[in-house]
């Protein structure tokens, strides 16, 4: 009998996004083939330390949070209640599933991490994970390459505490209101707020600094549609999802609460329903960004399509929610690919990365 691949699926850490990885993983751990894989769930708890959830716990975890993470472990000594990321060299892992989405997980610094350590893992590397991160350099990446994008600025936090109103009046220039105020490094829409007026700004811009020092300022479309595209990129190139979804949100934008309370009445439409000539130019879009960052893996990129035919790409996703009411698999779903068979697609890929990189010279 061929051996069972060892996977790892690491989520939890002291991201914003803590309890939307508990979901992922969750649905990750019951979609992967147990046939095929020895699965491993690594939890991090919000200090970084890692513990393993055993049987039921993701469920428990999900329901009871950090403190029954400590509990649920089942490689911990006694006198433990935590140990140290390092360990993850010693547990024989073949191939780690990240799914610590924000900071910290999907920034970089965890991939940099099990690239020191040697251990192939799902997803784009450390350069296109930090820049996925940040919206703004994301912004600045695209300019110029052919990316329609709404007018936007951003503002750093010592020049908001130190000259506000000139920040103000930069803001009433390039985006007029309403417009959208982000913390640049946040996923699942953590921190973001529309600003109708520029009496609401202030506000608007002191929620966003409690989560990251760089916020980016958006201009604001009058409801316009929100269309995903799913995107898996490997050793032959990129490929996307010939089904996109169309977001409803069940609020006036789609905010944390919209993506993820349980009482949301959001709902996604796939496959949109989209002009040929408006699905060819998403799909063309959809590449470039994702060629731009240099994407390995997946990822999701959102549009908006206003009400005057005009396309406008708002952001890249590089590593989308994998939870069971996201629209990333769900996509995949439409086109004949289930769930299963696109994780067992992403193992595939890191594993093929990792023998790549293997081969390659890494001295003079």
């Amino acid at each position: 009998m061929e051996k069972k691949l060892r996977v790892g699926v690491l989520f939890g850490g002291k991201s914003k996004e803590h309890e939307v990885s508990i979901w992922s993983a969750k649905n990750i751990v019951e979609s992967l083939d147990a046939t095929k894989y020895d699965v491993l769930p690594l939890a991090l708890t919000k200090a970084n330390r890692l513990v393993t959830a055993g049987g039921n716990a993701l469920e428990q975890i999900r329901i009871g949070g950090q403190k029954v993470i400590t509990q649920q472990c089942v490689l911990l000594k006694e006198e433990q209640d935590s140990i140290n990321l390092g360990v993850l060299a010693d547990l024989g892992l073949d191939v780690v599933l990240p799914v610590m989405h924000g900071d910290f997980g999907e920034d970089g610094r965890l991939q940099g991490f099990l690239d020191l350590l040697g251990i192939p893992y799902a997803g784009s590397g450390v350069l296109a994970s930090a820049i996925s991160m940040d919206k703004v350099v994301q912004k600045q990446l695209c300019v110029g390459m052919d990316v329609p994008m709404v007018r936007w600025t951003f503002c750093l936090r010592d020049e908001w505490e130190g000259q506000s109103d000139t920040v103000l009046a930069r803001v009433l220039a390039v985006c007029g209101y309403p417009c959208f105020v982000k913390p640049a490094n946040t996923g699942s829409s953590v921190g973001i707020s529309k600003v109708d007026s520029p009496e609401d700004l202030d506000a608007a811009m002191e929620t966003a600094f409690l989560y990251d020092d760089k916020v980016i300022i958006e201009q604001g479309l009058d409801r316009p549609r929100e269309i995903e595209v799913a995107l898996l990129a490997g050793p032959d190139g990129l490929r996307a999802a010939v089904s996109m979804a169309e977001v409803h949100p069940s609020a006036g934008f789609y905010d944390f609460d919209a993506k993820y309370q349980p009482n949301s009445t959001t709902t996604a439409k796939i496959p949109a329903v989209l002009s040929p000539d408006q699905h060819r130019i998403f799909q063309e879009l959809a590449l470039r960004v994702a060629s731009l960052h240099t994407i390995y893996g997946l990822c999701r990129v959102d549009f908006f399509l206003d009400h005057d035919g005009k396309i406008y790409w708002n952001e890249l996703n590089a590593l989308p929610g994998f939870t069971e009411n996201s629209a990333f698999g769900k996509m995949w779903a439409q086109d004949g690919l289930s769930q299963q068979e696109v994780l067992e697609w992403l193992i595939q890929s890191a594993l093929e990365r990792s023998a790549h990189q293997n081969i390659l010279h890494h001295e003079a």
